[in-house]
């Protein structure tokens, strides 16, 4: 799973910051799994879009949808000048670890 791009987004109060997380492909059962590694997962198959939310701490959590190609990292009181080392050292290098794990079976002919 690559990231492709990420978006900063500020509260008017700017002591939320949450930031969203596009990826390469679609987010499938087996990731939200890899993702749940980090925290408390809150997972509803019973919507729609199954929903999920991994709270880390008391001030982050990751919220998203299986089958959409994003999701958003919610982080309270965070410096704007914090954010970025953050992001980069507790998230996206695990994000792109989940490739690393994966075994795929080779077709059987």
């Amino acid at each position: 799973m690559k990231i492709l791009k990420t978006k900063n987004i500020y509260n008017c109060r700017q002591v939320t910051t949450m930031v969203d997380i596009l990826l390469d492909s679609v987010i499938t059962k087996e990731f939200i799994e890899h993702l749940s590694d980090l925290g408390k997962l809150t997972y509803m198959p019973e919507f729609p879009k199954p929903y999920f939310k991994i709270i880390l701490s008391l001030d982050k959590m990751i919220v998203g949808c299986q089958g959409n190609s994003n999701f958003r990292i919610i982080i309270n009181n965070c410096k704007k000048e914090d954010l970025e080392e953050l992001i980069n050292t507790n998230f996206l290098n695990f994000v792109e670890k989940f490739n690393q794990n994966q075994i795929f079976a080779t077709p059987v002919n």
